[in-house]
């Protein structure tokens, strides 16, 4: 006779956390040492890919609280001491995590420095692990609206969560609403449902209000596994991402439940950036301006899909946003000389200098220096239109397809690069806000190609290790 099973027993399954693959396991600060010398060196690549070392130089995530409610966190850990504010169990399991789930999670976002060379995007801020699901990834709706309730309580500012269900609870949303109306920004995984339907999002990730994160790799590209719907606002990086397991080791795991502490992160360290200047323009007081900035900092912003949705974060930009915005405002500058695309080039032609990429005849660089040639040549400004830029943006394609050219380290790439800087610095237009507008888009291809430069370098010098 089949066991009859009771109201609790269906509700405790009701949600599941997002199903992530593990790839490999270190089981110490030793062997995770001996792993990153082989594969990524002292930073991982997705921190790389995002040029989150970057933004450390302004912030760390100082002063800001993320609440993420899963599998619990294993506090004992070596590089979570300190980390954790306050730890809550709604499953009766008791505290702790006995999934390892959690922990991963609670180490990509507030995980604190280690020998081995480990760091999270924010490891300044500080955790509240909410502990909603149990030991084999399954929890109820109500208790992770509990969860919720109790982050807003303790005075959460961000909240992430990578659980899936098919339903939509009422308690459930009533809960994220709540948190939503009080400032708090929730951030949701996707799914790995992968594209066998078009529209496969579950819940909570199917709330419009919350930032619903899928996940791309390392060049961008959104996973396979990366469920589809037209609820999904970004993408981060989630394929391999090391970070804190169980019994102190560290694990490599693959999944949008990697992806959306990846992007809760980011918006820690832009929250905690924008909280630091009492005199920004832009603030950020709620999840819809919390978007608005997200939304700057993607690969096609003005061009949503379901697939990645407005694609892939590009939150080194973020610094070079804000000294746009600035220029616009400030009716005092009269000289292009000091502005963000001086320093986006520059930071390029470091990355290029530092180099040993091989060009390929047809590669993804040539086709971003196309189309942003394209929109130089179609610009309405005189200062652009038919300059010397387009024709030096021309001499750096054909060098690119010149199947000869098979080093850019010191080579004549870099020679151009510098020929555009010089002439931005030299430039002695007045009417800053007009550039700038006009540059956008070619200012964020240039973006692009600098994050195929970073995942081409990283490549290349692995395989030379090998």
């Amino acid at each position: 006779m089949s066991k009859k099973v009771t109201t609790k027993e269906q509700k405790k399954q009701d949600l599941v956390i997002i199903d992530s693959q593990l790839h490999q396991l270190a089981v110490d600060d030793n062997e995770l040492r001996s792993i990153a010398a082989v594969n990524f060196g002292s930073v991982a690549w997705h921190l790389k890919l995002l040029g989150i070392p970057e933004i450390w130089r302004e912030t760390q995530g100082e002063g800001i609280v993320i609440a993420t409610l899963d599998t619990g966190v294993d506090t004992s850990h070596p590089a979570l001491q300190g980390a954790v504010l306050e730890e809550k169990d709604f499953t009766g399991e008791g505290k702790g995590d006995r999934n390892g789930h959690g922990t991963h999670i609670a180490g990509i976002l507030v995980g604190r420095r280690i020998e081995a060379g480990f760091c999270s995007i924010a490891p300044k801020a500080k955790l509240l692990a909410g502990k909603v699901m149990d030991k084999y990834g399954r929890g109820a709706s109500v208790d992770i609206a509990r969860g919720i309730d109790w982050a807003v309580k303790k005075g959460a500012h961000i909240i992430t969560l990578s659980v899936n269900g098919p339903e939509c609870d009422p308690a459930l949303f009533k809960a994220i609403y709540n948190a939503l109306a009080k400032g708090i920004m929730v951030f949701c995984g996707a799914g790995n449902l992968g594209a066998y339907k078009r529209d496969n999002l579950g819940y909570p990730g199917n709330f419009p209000p919350v930032c619903t994160v899928g996940s791309c790799d390392r060049y961008g590209n959104v996973s396979a596994y990366s469920s589809r719907g037209g609820e999904i606002d970004i993408t981060a990086p989630g394929e391999k991402i090391f970070s804190t397991f169980l019994n102190g080791s560290y694990a490599q795991m693959s999944g949008t439940s990697m992806a959306t502490p990846v992007a809760a992160g980011t918006a820690a360290l832009m929250l905690a950036k924008h909280r630091k200047n009492k005199e920004n323009l832009t603030p950020i007081r709620n999840m819809e301006e919390m978007m608005q900035h997200i939304k700057r900092l993607t690969t096609h912003r003005d061009n949503r899909d379901n697939r990645e949705g407005y694609g892939c974060l590009m939150p080194f930009l973020a610094m070079y946003e804000d000294v746009e915005i600035d220029m616009v405002k400030d009716s005092s500058i009269t000289m292009v000389k000091d502005s963000s695309i001086t320093q986006l080039l520059e930071l390029i032609i470091t990355m290029v200098k530092d180099s040993s990429i091989t060009m390929v005849k047809d590669s993804s660089i040539t086709e971003v220096l196309e189309t942003t040639l394209k929109m130089v040549k179609d610009s309405s400004i005189t200062m652009v239109k038919d300059s010397s830029i387009t024709q030096l943006l021309d001499t750096v394609i054909q060098m690119v397809k010149d199947s000869s050219i098979t080093m850019v380290k010191d080579s004549s790439i870099t020679v151009l690069l510098e020929a555009m800087i010089t002439m931005v610095k030299d430039s002695s237009i007045t009417r800053v806000e007009h550039i700038l507008n006009s540059v956008r888009v070619p200012l964020r291809l240039l973006g692009k190609l600098l994050v195929i430069i970073r995942a081409t370098t990283g490549s290349k010098k692995r395989t030379a290790k090998k």
